[in-house]
Formats: structure tokens, C-alpha cells, sequence
């Protein structure tokens, strides 16, 4: 094995065997015949590769390669601005600078035409003689797109001719009109409700019409019919509406019949006006009192007693007495009517009239 060769794998002494190393392949080209190893060898594991060591420096520049043959002019032709002086091997370029404005050939002008004097020329010469700055307002139509902006315009105005199906807002434009939505309100609502219900044939419900439902009326006018048949309510005047009602009678309720004039008939139970039996009809008593009194019975008489003093009077038995009494207190004290006998004055034994006072 050579000084440069190292194992470091289990390394056992004992008897020589070098069986062990001829296995050991990786290492007997280190090996020299002479050599004697020890024990046996055993290789472990190759072991991590180490790290790449740094770049070696750049080599040096190689020499100039030789410099190659002149080349050779073989001719210079003069132009504008351009004139050539010398030989043809050995010639000499003389150039001017260009001067676009004295350029009466070429035309050429700045590159914007800012200094072109014509600008209707040079629009010709670069071929946009139609091209100008007319405002859009001002700038004319085709022939074409004239009539077509015509027709449009009828049609705007609604003087033409539209299918209905090129229409592409119509159902929406119809429907937002007053009118279809008014009867859009009126179909949607077919069932009718509130005070008249229904759907085909409409009903007014029970109880919903009121006064203030009904035609106006002038004053003094009732609702009836006095035309015969049924019919429609009539408006009534009190002469029509009477003539309908029934008139008094022994047996019925109704309107008082017409007395037939006079100042002493009185409405008989019968219905009819008469005089009283007798002739002379209700006698009128007029009595100032002078002290304490008891008041008149006589049959249709009517009593008024002026009570001059603190003077107490007294009512004669009511059981077939139809007469009338009228007190009129013209003393300065409360004067007072005293009952006969068990009988009442409006449910009490006596009243009181106050002093100045009425009472019938």
C-alpha cells in the first residue's frame, strides 16, 4: 500500500489474510506485493463529497492578430450637396448641409407643414385634399345619409308606418300609460269588495248605502212614491207626504182632519169637530184673589187666578174635572196650591209658585 492509501475502517489484528484485501478491489492498486497488512480489512461507507474549491484565474490575452490589407475605393459618385475631390484611389467627400427651404425639387417642408404657406396645397400633394378642420356641427352629410335621417325623423314624429314587432320598448311604453293602468286596476280588482261586491254581477251589501251616499234634496222634502205602482223613490213636498199618512179617526192614528174653521169646535173622539153641547163653549175665568181661595169646579171653564197677596189656595177634586188652572203669584213671597182630598199635583200634595211666577 502506498504512503497516500488510508483505511480507517474496522481494522481487527490477527493472522495475515490477504484474501481480505484481494476482496477489498477499491484499494489493491495501492497495494505492492511486498506489502503486509495486518488483520482484516473491512471498507465503510463512501463518505460525503466535499466542497467545490474555488475558480482558478482567468489565463492571459492572446496576441493581436496581424492587421489585414487596405481595402481599395472603387468609386464616389457626387450628388446634391455631395462633391468629391482627389483621386479615385485616394478620393476626397466634400458634403453641405442640407437646406430644406431652397430644396425646390424635393417640396420637402418641416415635418408638422408648420411653415407650408398653402395648407390647401399641401394637403393635395400628400393626397388628403377632402381632409379639413370643419366642425362637426358644420360637416355635411351623404346624399344617403341624408334621406335615411329623413325617414327617421317621420318616423320620430310618428307621420310614418312601424310594425309593432320592431318596436323593441312598445309593451313597456303602452303599459306605463295612464289609461292601461287604470284598467289594468280595474281587472286586477274583478272581485269586487267594499260596498258593492261581486265579480260579474255586482251587489250592494247589506246596510253600506247612507245618507251621504244618496242624491242631495232640497229642504223640506221626503222620500216616498206617490205614483201608482212600484217604482223608483219620488221627493215628496209635506203636501204629497200628508196626503199619503192616515187621518185621525175613532179607530185609527193619524193626521188631524181639517177643523172647518170656527173658534169653538173642539176634535171629537170620533174624529170629527164639533161645538160642544150647549153652545156656548169653554167659559174663560179670570179671578183676583183677595185672601185665601179654593178654586172654581164650573164644567168647560178655564180659571186664571191673579194672586194679590200671601194668599193659599186650593184645587177642587180632579175625578171629572177637565178644566184648566193658571196661577199667575204677583205677590213678593212664594204663594202655594194645595191638593183636595187625597188627590196629587204632579205625583206631590202641593206647589210652590215662586213670586213673579207662572204656572198652569
Amino acid at each position: 500500500m502506498s504512503d497516500a492509501a488510508t483505511i480507517t475502517s474496522n481494522v481487527v489484528t490477527g493472522v495475515q489474510n490477504t484474501a481480505g484485501i484481494a476482496a477489498a478491489t477499491s484499494i489493491t492498486s495501492n497495494v505492492t506485493s511486498s506489502a503486509i497488512i495486518t488483520g482484516q480489512v473491512v471498507l465503510g461507507a463512501t463518505g460525503a463529497t466535499g466542497a467545490t474549491g474555488p475558480t482558478g484565474s482567468t489565463g492571459s490575452t492572446g496576441a493581436t492578430g496581424a492587421t489585414g490589407a487596405s481595402g481599395v475605393v472603387q468609386s464616389v459618385v457626387a450628388g446634391t450637396n455631395v462633391t468629391v475631390t482627389g483621386t479615385a484611389a485616394n478620393p476626397t467627400v466634400n458634403a453641405t448641409p442640407y437646406d430644406q427651404t431652397t430644396d425646390t425639387i424635393h417640396n420637402l417642408k418641416s415635418a408638422n407643414l408648420s411653415d407650408v404657406a398653402s395648407a390647401a396645397t399641401s394637403r393635395t400633394n400628400l393626397g388628403l385634399g377632402s381632409v379639413d378642420n370643419t366642425s362637426d356641427a358644420n360637416k355635411p352629410v351623404s346624399t344617403a345619409q341624408a334621406t335615411a335621417n329623413t325617414a327617421d325623423k317621420a318616423r320620430a314624429n310618428h307621420t310614418g308606418t312601424q310594425l309593432a314587432s320592431t318596436i323593441s320598448d312598445l309593451a313597456t311604453a303602452v303599459a306605463a300609460t295612464a289609461a292601461v293602468t287604470a284598467n289594468t286596476a280595474k281587472v286586477t280588482n274583478a272581485t269586487h269588495t267594499g260596498d258593492v261586491t261581486g265579480a260579474t254581477v255586482l251587489t250592494i251589501a247589506a246596510n253600506a248605502v247612507t245618507n251621504a251616499d244618496l242624491a242631495d234634496v232640497p229642504t223640506a222634502t221626503l222620500k216616498g212614491r206617490t205614483t201608482a205602482a212600484t217604482g223608483d223613490p219620488e221627493d215628496l213636498t209635506a203636501t204629497q207626504a200628508t196626503a199619503l199618512l192616515n187621518t185621525f179617526s175613532s179607530i185609527l192614528k193619524g193626521l188631524v182632519p181639517a177643523s172647518g174653521g170656527g173658534t169653538t169646535n173642539f176634535l171629537r173622539a170620533d174624529g170629527t169637530f164639533a161645538a160642544p153641547a150647549g153652545g156656548s163653549g169653554i167659559t174663560r175665568s179670570v179671578n183676583t184673589t183677595a185672601g185665601a181661595y179654593t178654586a172654581g169646579a164650573t164644567a168647560l171653564t178655564d180659571y186664571t187666578y191673579l194672586i194679590a197677596g200671601a194668599h193659599a189656595g186650593t184645587l177642587p177634586t180632579a175625578s171629572g174635572n177637565s178644566n184648566r188652572y193658571t196661577f199667575k203669584n204677583n205677590h213678593s213671597v212664594a204663594n202655594t196650591v194645595t191638593r183636595a182630598g187625597t188627590d196629587t199635583i204632579d205625583g206631590a200634595t202641593s206647589i210652590s209658585i215662586a213670586a213673579g211666577a207662572l204656572q198652569i
